[in-house]
């Protein structure tokens, strides 16, 4: 929710990961068991409990055989200051976004390079196996249940409260990490323009020359389904106030201001 005195901002957020990100356990020695009466390197696969106080950890890009240093579980709120101190550089932000770029545009191409092989970085992306798991577990409003549901929730906050605070502009937004990419023809594309009312807004055209030709309503009575659809990947803006608060041109100017 985003609000001032004039203007409030309701917003649904749906945001299916593109990416999960694995931990890396740094070991001070090899994992061993025993097997046939002799101890040896524990087999790939095999389920382990780490010791997390003692041995470090890190978020592993692996596309960009990139470590960020989460450090032991022995610090209060851990793993967030370790997390914060990495991203309160901007050159280590830039990283981390340029690596979720990449993985985006590998995503976009189905998993395949230019000359139609599989691209090997698809396999760390989520919904990258068959048709049910790219529904079920592609990233943002790729995931059908996501889109569908935020369609509805985006409704249900437009027509539960957009008539309801007189003097207050009551605005419903659609919010994602993912604009949806396979998912647009199928779900966005037909609709994204669709504008509601109700019965009670219908001005009556009864012994008008209209009449029988058209139903008007008052202009105040017809709303946008969505006053935007908002995501890192794309966006789409109905008010033009929503635009200048969450438009990427100015959150990137805002980024190299600051």
């Amino acid at each position: 929710m985003v609000s001032d005195e004039e203007l409030l901002i309701l917003a649904e957020v749906k945001s299916s990961p593109l990416v999960v990100y694995p931990l890396e356990v740094s070991l001070s020695k090899p994992m061993t068991e025993v097997r046939d009466g002799v101890t040896k390197q524990l087999r790939d696969h095999s389920s382990v409990t780490a010791q997390t106080v003692k041995d470090g950890m890190s978020l592993y890009i692996a596309h960009r055989n990139l470590r960020i240093s989460l450090g032991a579980n022995s610090v209060v709120d851990w793993p967030y200051p370790a997390l914060i101190k990495y991203v309160s550089d901007k050159s280590n932000t830039a990283l981390v976004i340029e690596a979720w770029s990449e993985l985006q545009d590998v995503y976009s191409r189905k998993g395949r390079d230019i000359y139609g092989n599989i691209d090997n970085r698809k396999w760390i992306t989520c919904g990258c196996g068959g048709s049910i798991d790219d529904s079920k577990n592609a990233p943002g409003l790729d995931r059908t249940d996501d889109i569908k549901k935020g369609t509805y929730q985006v409704l249900k906050l437009g027509a539960y409260f957009k008539e309801k605070v007189p003097g207050m502009n009551i605005l419903a937004i659609l919010v994602s990490n993912f604009f949806p990419n396979r998912a647009n023809d199928r779900y966005l594309e037909d609709i994204k323009n669709v504008l509601w009312t109700k019965p009670e807004y219908e001005i009556d055209l009864k012994n008008s020359a209209y009449e029988g030709e058209m139903r008007v309503f008052k202009k105040n009575g017809v709303f946008n389904l969505y006053d935007a659809v908002l995501c890192f990947t794309g966006s789409l803006f109905y008010d033009s106030r929503i635009e200048k608060l969450f438009s990427s041109k100015g959150f990137v100017e805002s980024f190299l201001n600051e």
